[in-house]
């Protein structure tokens, strides 16, 4: 790496750039940031920060999504770009680690790939400890989030998953969903996601009310 690193420094910036830009972001992130300074400064663009893709089928031509690749992102990269990070597209062998390693006060777009009920039910519920049984108790939760999410992306349509994922991110005003190979629009029939010993209903983006 050594040698790769004296080989790349002997490029100007313009060049680095075309070669960074050809490769993937989360590719590029692991390999070079934090070598040197130079390096950072050109990944600390919002080219390489602003969408983060961290799915497996991605690294099968490069390299297996090992757990040493994984502590990197979690302890090194995403702390350090967590305010750069607009749009997150993760899986979910490694989502809570992902979505618990830091805050992310840009992020207005997370997509989710391969998840089941029980994994986004554990970690948003653990989270957000959502045993509330008023709408009022899960307002005071939702003003102390600073999570700015907007959009909300999904492989697969889980019911419970997604209210609580939308509940967390209390900004959501879109959430996009493929099942099947069709396309399901929560905010025409938003009330059918409720959980049922919650009993609110959610307006994506304005409040929260009490279901009659």
């Amino acid at each position: 790496m050594e040698r790769s690193c004296v080989q790349l420094e002997d490029l100007p910036d313009e060049i680095l750039l075309i070669i960074f830009q050809n490769l993937y972001n989360c590719d590029v992130l692991y390999s070079f940031l934090g070598l040197n300074t130079r390096l950072d400064t050109i990944l600390n663009d919002s080219i390489f920060t602003r969408n983060l893709t961290l799915i497996k089928p991605i690294h099968s031509s490069s390299y297996e999504f090992t757990d040493i690749i994984l502590d990197r992102f979690c302890f090194e990269i995403l702390p350090r770009i967590n305010d750069k990070i607009e749009r997150l597209n993760i899986e979910s062998s490694f989502m809570e680690r992902i979505l618990l390693a830091t805050n992310y006060p840009n992020l207005h777009t997370l997509g989710l790939y391969g998840f089941v009920a029980e994994t986004g039910g554990e970690v948003f519920y653990e989270q957000l400890k959502l045993n509330a049984k008023t709408s009022q108790e899960i307002i005071e939760v939702l003003e102390n989030s600073q999570q700015n999410l907007k959009h909300l992306q999904s492989e697969y349509f889980i019911h419970q998953m997604l209210i609580v994922v939308a509940i967390f991110m209390q900004k959501v005003q879109t959430i996009t969903s493929k099942r099947l190979g069709k396309k399901i629009d929560i905010e025409k029939d938003k009330k059918n996601f409720i959980p049922a010993e919650i009993r609110i209903k959610i307006w994506f983006g304005l409040s929260i009310h009490e279901q009659d």
